[in-house]
């Protein structure tokens, strides 16, 4: 009995270390996407300027279309990435969520047991959930 009670305590602090390693390395990706966010809105906040500017050159007749082509491009490649960053950083929260098993409460989902339906009394039998017979 010894032995037994010796490797549950064993693979209960395998598990405790497993969480920990696994909310570690969440944060970790938490606080790096959050600074990739951080950038990428930098940069985009800045090729949209650069698109303000190109447009006044181009009225002026200092740039061509093309010239603003390519900034708007660039705008485009920043927003992006920035919504690359955002999804990342995303995923990177939700792996916390799962490394602390509070997925469903921090998305607001609740289960609860349900209520007995004298209607449908073979319901009990079926998890909760009204079993019709029949066709």
């Amino acid at each position: 009995m010894k032995g037994f009670r010796e490797q549950a305590l064993l693979r209960i602090k395998q598990s405790e270390l497993t969480v920990t390693v696994d909310v570690d390395t969440a944060m970790s990706r938490v606080e790096t996407n959050r600074q990739r966010v951080d950038t990428a809105r930098k940069t985009r906040e800045l090729n949209e300027e650069a698109v303000r500017i190109a447009y006044r050159r181009l009225e002026e007749g200092q740039i061509s279309s093309f010239d603003l082509i390519e900034q708007q491009r660039k705008l485009y490649d920043a927003r992006s990435r920035e919504l690359a960053a955002r999804a990342d950083l995303n995923k990177a929260v939700v792996n916390i969520w799962q490394a602390t098993g509070t997925v469903l409460e921090n998305t607001g989902v609740s289960i609860a047991k349900p209520a007995h339906r004298k209607d449908f009394p073979e319901a009990s039998k079926a998890g909760g959930f009204p079993v019709r017979k029949g066709k």
